[in-house]
């Protein structure tokens, strides 16, 4: 069978990429308030965010469960990655701050986009960022912090797209995954 370019056209208003499958699939990125999804779904979504490898477990359902949205994305039928607008606690939000050395005050961050992940055989096709931009739908212009891996080259790209900007010093995981690096989008953008 021959590979053919082809232009897939995502839920989301005008955006488009550029993929090469064997054959099109829909590409469908949906996304809520975290109660307006089922116990199964919140359960989903909890596994692809402990597959990714990059957060603590205990307590994790509570803080998907506390976020002001979530994103799912589906590659035809397939459940192939997430991401969240959370509403971070005060503890992690001050640690966050302290170790890259940027303040942080909730008054003018008060979410953090986190918990992106795409599953591997679905990477390369831009689908984090429109993960991102879905879940940043509920920050009407509010400032958002995110951290990702020093060596996470993809993801940095994906928050530079949406109008982040790395800040402060890169610290160490606290999960032993090398080194994070904040990045912050200010309001109003």
């Amino acid at each position: 069978m021959e590979n053919k370019r082809v232009i897939v056209v995502g839920v989301l208003p005008l955006l488009h990429r550029e993929v090469t499958p064997m054959v099109a699939s829909p590409i469908e990125v949906m996304s809520r308030e975290p109660a307006e999804f089922s116990d199964l779904e919140i359960h989903d979504f909890m596994a692809f965010v402990v597959a990714g490898g990059e957060v603590a477990v205990a307590g994790l359902e509570k803080r998907i469960r506390s976020a002001a949205r979530l994103a799912f994305l589906f590659v035809g039928s397939t459940f192939s990655g997430v991401a969240a607008l959370k509403r971070p606690e005060a503890v992690y939000r001050d640690s966050v701050a302290s170790k890259a050395k940027v303040p942080l005050p909730k008054k003018d961050f008060p979410y953090e986009l986190g918990y992106v992940f795409v599953m591997p055989s679905t990477r390369r096709r831009g689908f984090s960022f429109d993960l991102a931009q879905e879940a940043l739908v509920s920050a009407r212009g509010k400032g958002v912090f995110a951290t990702t891996r020093t060596n996470n080259g993809a993801m940095q790209a994906t928050l530079e797209k949406c109008k982040f900007k790395a800040q402060g010093r890169p610290y160490p995981s606290t999960l032993g995954t090398g080194k994070l690096q904040l990045f912050v989008r200010p309001s109003d953008q």
